[in-house]
């Protein structure tokens, strides 16, 4: 039997919620020049189902459980185009 330490949890949660801390640092630093900030769980970051849908966040928070990404214009047309791909076939 392989028991896991709860040393090296400790450890690897903190490195993940250190991983996310920086990944909202920066979107957050968008957000602040005017950019759009959303937030999705993160697949597989809790043992309840969600859906793997992107938040718009109206106020910076952060959650350890949480992926973070700042969307300017660009990246909303991108976005958009993405979902609509295929549908004029």
């Amino acid at each position: 039997m392989h028991f896991h330490s709860g040393v090296s949890m400790m450890s690897d949660l903190k490195e993940m919620a250190d991983g996310h801390r920086q990944s909202f640092a920066r979107a957050v630093s968008r957000w602040a020049d005017g950019d759009e900030l959303e937030f999705r769980v993160t697949p597989g970051a809790t043992n309840y189902g969600s859906v793997d849908r992107w938040h718009t966040m109206n106020r910076p928070e952060f959650h350890p459980n949480f992926s973070y990404r700042a969307v300017g214009e660009v990246e909303k047309l991108n976005i958009m185009a993405a979902m609509h791909e295929g549908y004029d076939d």
